[in-house]
């Protein structure tokens, strides 16, 4: 039986993310914007964006701006698969 509540289970996710990027949770959920940190978060982004949750409910669970979430997902967007810049990801 699964006693976590939707937060607890969201906060492992996240963990989960930041280790295999090499962070820590709370290097994903900090205002540190150095390249790899940004690249791990927007993962973080697009997992949960997958889920189907909406921008207002990813930017509360990430500790930001629905605002931020969009931006994060176009920036997504316009990467390659292998994390460059340049087609499109397809995850809007």
């Amino acid at each position: 039986m699964n006693t976590r509540t939707p937060r607890e289970r969201n906060l492992a996710d996240i963990g989960l993310v930041a280790l295999r990027h090499g962070f820590t949770r709370q290097d994903i959920l900090s205002t540190c914007k150095t390249k790899k940190l940004v690249l791990a978060r927007q993962d973080c982004i697009a997992m949960f964006r997958s889920r189907g949750l909406s921008t207002p409910q990813i930017g509360r669970i990430m500790g930001r701006d629905h605002s931020t979430i969009i931006h994060a997902l176009q920036k997504i967007a316009l990467r390659k698969p292998d994390g460059e810049p340049g087609a499109s990801a397809g995850l809007i």
